[in-house]
Parts: structure tokens; sequence; C-alpha cells
């Protein structure tokens, strides 16, 4: 018997050893040097942790606004956004200025896996098909043809090309916004099609929920008016040709996005607006059937804004979006149970208003392996970025604010 014990307890201590150094070798992290905001903390099993976070640059805090971000074949991350004037895209000692050539010009800032600032440009639109008016969202799908989800009112012709393909929409007076469309364009900008979505943007209702599943088919949400079938905030489905598949409604409401997996689930995460219930991550099946609801953990039923969705290679749904006066982000696994979740913090000297110390999240990316959480907004004040019990923060005397970008490891 003592023989077996001391196999069981040897069994154990190597067990033990090969998870924590499996843990460590997947994610050797830099020591920081003086001033750099890189964490050296180990990362836990199951559980993200810090590795850096930096501010972009002024500029695009002043004069713009950073609107995306993803992760190339490279590795490199690319941030994409609008500004005006001129400003000092090189967040480092160096300077780099490009000048707006009109109003609300398109960006790009381009970073490595370090958070090295690499180059940024101005994005031509020489070459590229014109946008319909109103655009809010462009997809590419794997054949190079380009979606494009967008709002307009009145008539306009869709077709970029020598032909003319025009909706029209002119809704109800009281109506404030227009009508949400689909359109698709060639990979060399030939128009193919483009439909009404029954989906409209109103004052209280704005939508950036759409996505394009394996096979091509093209999903989107919002509110639809009582002039439609299924009033209320809905999902509509069109395959590849643009006909129309189905038209379900949803318990969700204002502020959604939308997300596809690789088993072309459908996903959506959105506040009840008009029933004040919890926010919930939803999952559907491709025929518009619920198969699962997740109410959030940190979003309960707290002011939540600009919430974001995002999946890596193994279907696990990241929920991202602005808390209270903070960011959170939380992991869904393939059965949309939640795994971790994360919030920033703002630190505030006693007696002081919460506002002066606070962050916005506007846009999450995952890298192809699921291995490191990217994240991109706004500060103002004192925020400290670390979910652990250490502390790394960055300030920006309020009311000023500066956009940031950070990157979380998790172990597998």
């Amino acid at each position: 018997m003592k023989k077996i014990f001391y196999l069981l307890v040897i069994a154990l201590l190597l067990a033990s050893v090969s998870l924590i150094t499996s843990c460590h070798r997947d994610h050797h992290l830099p020591h920081p040097g003086h001033g750099d905001t890189t964490v050296t903390t180990p990362c836990t099993q199951g559980f993200p942790t810090l590795v850096w976070v930096k501010p972009l640059t002024d500029s695009t805090a002043n004069t713009g606004e950073a609107a995306d971000i993803t992760v190339g074949s490279d590795k490199n991350l690319l941030i994409s956004g609008f500004f005006n004037g001129t400003g000092d895209f090189n967040p480092g000692t160096a300077v780099l200025n490009l000048t707006a050539p009109s109003a609300n010009a398109p960006y790009q800032q381009h970073f490595d896996v370090t958070g090295k600032f690499l180059t940024a440009n101005v994005v031509s639109t020489a070459g590229i098909p014109p946008l319909p008016a109103g655009s809010v969202k462009r997809l590419r799908d794997a054949a190079g043809n380009y979606y494009t989800f967008g709002s307009f009112a009145g008539t306009y012709d869709f077709d970029p090309g020598a032909g003319v393909f025009t909706l029209t929409y002119n809704g109800p007076a009281d109506e404030v916004g227009g009508a949400y469309y689909i359109q698709k364009l060639d990979a060399s900008g030939n128009f193919k099609w483009a439909v009404l979505t029954g989906i409209i943007l109103t004052a209280d209702y704005t939508s950036n929920a759409f996505d394009i599943d394996a096979n091509g088919a093209v999903y989107a949400g919002g509110y639809m008016p009582v002039e439609e079938p299924d009033a209320g905030q809905g999902i509509v489905k069109f395959d590849s040709n643009g006909a129309l598949v189905w038209r379900k409604g949803t318990e969700t409401a204002n502020d959604m996005d939308l997300l596809t997996d690789s088993k072309k689930n459908v996903y959506t995460v959105s506040y009840n607006y008009l029933s004040g219930q919890p926010h919930a991550l939803v999952k559907y099946d491709s025929n518009g059937n619920q198969v699962s609801k997740t109410n959030l953990a940190l979003g309960g039923t707290l002011l939540t804004a600009n919430l974001k969705l995002q999946a890596d290679a193994f279907d696990n749904i990241y929920v991202g979006g602005s808390i209270s006066t903070d960011f959170f982000v939380e992991k869904h696994d393939p059965s949309n149970q939640i795994v971790w979740t994360i919030r920033s913090h703002g630190v505030l000297n006693p007696g002081e208003n919460p506002l002066r110390s606070r962050n916005e999240l506007t846009s999450l990316a995952i890298d192809a392996a699921g291995e490191n959480i990217y994240l991109i907004g706004i500060y103002y004040g004192t925020v400290n970025f670390n979910p652990g019990s250490g502390s790394n923060t960055l300030t920006m005397p309020f009311p000023e604010g500066r956009y940031f970008i950070a990157r979380y490891a998790q172990c597998h």
C-alpha cells in the first residue's frame, strides 16, 4: 500500500510540473524597461494576463477615431479609422504627421505583436469601388467579393459602374435615419446585387450587426419597424445571390452585434432595451432557431454600450464592450458557457467624480490561435488595465482623451 501511495504522489507531482511548464512555455513575457507598460505576471491557466498596454497617439483622439483593429496573417496589427486635419500618428518620440485630404479621411496604423509602431498611412480611395451613402460596415469573403452594410434615405443608385440599380426608401416623417441595405460587388468592384434588409436606422436604434458565413450567406440584425413582419429587433438572412432566406424576430434590442462561427451558427449580443432584461449572448442555428442564451457576467442590467463580438479558430466567442466607466471582455465556449471575464478600473482620488477616470472599448481582435486578445479604445484620467491583482496604468489628464492599444494573453 505504501508503494502505491508513493507512486500516486509522484504521478501527481509530475502532472503539476507538466501543467505549469506548459503554461509558461506558451507565453514567455519580456521584462519591462524603464517606463515600459509591459507586465511580467505569468499567465494563469484559463485566465488572460495583460502583456502590454500602450497609448496610440493624441492625434486620433483629437482629430478622428480609431475604429477597428485586426490581426493580419503576418501577426502584425492593423488599426483603421478616420481623421481630420493634420496629426502625428507615431506614438513614440519620433514624428509621423499625416494630413487628411478630405473630411473624415480613412487612415491605418501598423504595429507588431510587441506593440512597436511600424508605420501609418492615409488610405487611398483610388481604384476602390465607391461606397454608397451612410456606409457602416464592409466585409470581404474568401472569393474576394465585397459586401457593404449601411443605411440611406431617398433613392440611391447602388451600381458603381455604368449601369443603374436603384433602391428607394421613404420612411415615416417621425423616423429619423433611413433604411439598412446590403450591397455586393465582385473582387473587381463590379456590381452584383443590392437589397433592402427591412432594418431601419433611427435615433434610438442603430446597427453594426453584419456577417458572412462559410457558404457566403449574409446575415444582418437590427430594428424592424411596425410596417415589417416580426416588428421589433430581428435577424435577416440572404443567400449569396441576395435572395431572402428567412427573417426572425429576436429577444434582443438596441446596440446589437452579430457573428457567425465556422459551423454557421449565428450569435447576437445586445441590451434588451424594451423589457429591461439583462444583456445576453444568444446563439442561433443557421435556420434562425435559438440554441442557447447566456446572460453576460459583467453586463448585467447596467449601462452597457458598443458591444462587440469576435471568435477564435475553436469557435470560442469573445464579448467586449463598455460598462459604466470601464471596459469588459468575457469569453464564452462553443456551448455558450462563460469561461472568464476581465474588467478595467479607473483610478480615482477620494471624492472624485467617476467620469474623470474612465475608458471606452472601441474594438477587439483575436489572433488565429486564440492565444492573444487585442483591444483598442479611449481612456480619460488614470485607468488600471491589469485584470489581476497588479496595477498597470495609463494617464491622460481629464477632460482630454487618448486612444490605447492593449494585448492580453491566455494559456491553453
